[in-house]
Order: C-alpha cells, then structure tokens, then sequence
C-alpha cells in the first residue's frame, strides 16, 4: 500500500503542478465549453499530494486515511464519467484521452490502496 501511495502522491503533485501552471493549456483540452477554473483544481491535487506525502512518511501507515484517500480516488473518477457521459463536447478529443487515461490511472490507486487496507487488516485479524 505504500508503494500505490507514494505513486498516488507523485501523481497528483504532477497534475496539481500542471493545472496551475499549464492552465492554458488545460482550458484549450476543454475547448471553452466546460467552465473551469484550474487553479482551485491545481491547489486541491496539491493538498492532496501533500496529505498523501505525509501518509506515506509515517512509521504505521493508517488503513482510515488511505481509505479516505481512495474515497478522493473514487471520486475523481465518478467525476470523469459524469463530464464525459452528460457533457460530450466538453473536451476536446485530446482533453478525453487524457481525462480517460488519468481516471485509469487515479482509479487503479485507489484499487490499489483498497487490497492494500484489506490485507493490512487480514494480517491484523492473523496475528490478534
């Protein structure tokens, strides 16, 4: 679990970074027809990152906090979808290939960090 972590961590850096710094290029990928402001998103991945960073710092990782942490995995997904299912020409076709490869991306994480929890707790049952 620590290991889909730090990844997680790593990757939203990234994007926090890009969605601040690229937003130019981020709103062409939204050909103006879906109104977004990146920089809240940019600040929010930060954050997000940040929390992930800490997790993953500590000595015992916390089953409740990674799980939180793939609840916001769980979400950004269930957001991709909804934006590319009711507003089809929000994106431009390069916009939708990268929302798609991301949400691959964010929801293995999540997945990820999902059997890692189950088999912290499996292992905490074995050994109680």
């Amino acid at each position: 679990m620590r290991k889909s972590l730090g990844a997680n961590a790593i990757s939203s850096g990234i994007f926090g970074l890009a969605f601040i710094f690229f937003a130019d290029d981020i709103s062409d990928w939204l050909k103006g027809a879906l109104t977004v402001d990146t920089l809240p998103i940019g600040i929010i991945l930060l954050w997000f990152a940040g929390d992930i960073f800490h997790q993953v710092t500590r000595k015992q990782l916390s089953t409740k906090r990674a799980l939180v942490t793939s609840l916001g995995d769980a979400l950004w997904v269930v957001v991709t979808i909804l934006i590319l299912v009711t507003q089809p020409d929000a994106l431009s076709p390069r916009g939708e290939i990268a929302a798609i490869l991301v949400a691959l991306m964010v929801g293995a994480f999540g997945i990820l960090q999902i059997l890692g929890i189950r088999r912290i707790k499996t292992n905490q049952k074995v050994t109680e």
